[in-house]
């Protein structure tokens, strides 16, 4: 019975959130079967790289290192996302959330490609702490470990 209690209380505090927001990764952009139209104009969180630009434009990547060469060229726009918003490059991976926007255009070469942009992009910062019903749960196990060996040493 307890243990309904705390689910009831932890997956009622993910629905109060408000905003559906989708785990997308750069595998999903590359997959074939993967409907990434289904994801435009939606709230995304993606990890991966952030560089700038010789343009000036701030790009994430799925991989990290990129040398000027690799980041923001036509070759590779299918595997990066156009950033747009007030955060600063990394060296070490980053979680972005923002809104996903695919704008399908002619490349240098004539092909008609995908685009990808993150428009009103911010980092995610995971919250470290320790949730609520863990404090809880651990508070049970040690009153029943101090309750179970009182009974014993009687």
């Amino acid at each position: 019975m307890w243990r309904i209690f705390f689910f009831s209380i932890f997956f009622h505090s993910i629905s109060l959130c408000g905003e559906d927001i989708t785990n997308l990764s750069f595998q999903n952009l590359k997959e074939s079967n993967f409907d990434v139209g289904a994801l435009n104009e939606k709230k995304v969180q993606i990890r991966g790289f952030l560089y700038n630009a010789e343009n000036g434009s701030l790009i994430f990547a799925s991989q990290p290192n990129l040398k000027s060469c690799c980041v923001g060229v036509d070759a590779k726009e299918s595997e990066q996302i156009v950033v747009y918003g007030s955060i600063k490059p990394s060296s070490h991976a980053v979680l972005l959330e923002g809104v996903f926007v695919i704008d399908s255009k002619k490349n240098g070469i004539g092909e008609l490609r995908n685009f990808y942009t993150l428009n009103q992009a911010s980092l995610v910062v995971k919250d470290a702490s320790i949730p609520l019903w863990a404090w809880i749960g651990g508070a049970i196990l040690i009153i029943t470990v101090l309750y179970f060996k009182m009974r014993i040493f009687k």
